[in-house]
């Protein structure tokens, strides 16, 4: 694959009988590399069915790993907002 590093991760907690976690993966976008970039929202939107969290210590930490659609205003609103409201 092609290198790709996200503009933003958001990490989310949660903590009760075991600790949950949520890694986030966000991408701003302008119009103009919506298209030219689209190999890397296909990477982003892959990653929650095909990641796979390494676990460096024991632990009974729950992990997930999200990709989101590129985040633009104009033409992605919709589709980041109904990623958003999954949480």
């Amino acid at each position: 694959g092609r290198r790709f590093e996200p503009d933003y991760i958001l990490i989310l907690s949660k903590q009760g009988d075991i600790l949950e976690q949520q890694h986030i993966f966000i991408e701003p976008k302008g119009e103009h590399l919506i298209e030219h970039d689209k190999w890397k929202e296909d990477f982003l939107l892959e990653i929650e069915n095909k990641a796979v969290a390494k676990k460096i210590y024991v632990d009974d930490n729950m992990y997930r790993i999200w990709g989101y659609h590129f985040f633009n205003r104009d033409m992605r609103m919709n589709e980041f907002a109904a990623d958003m409201g999954r949480l």
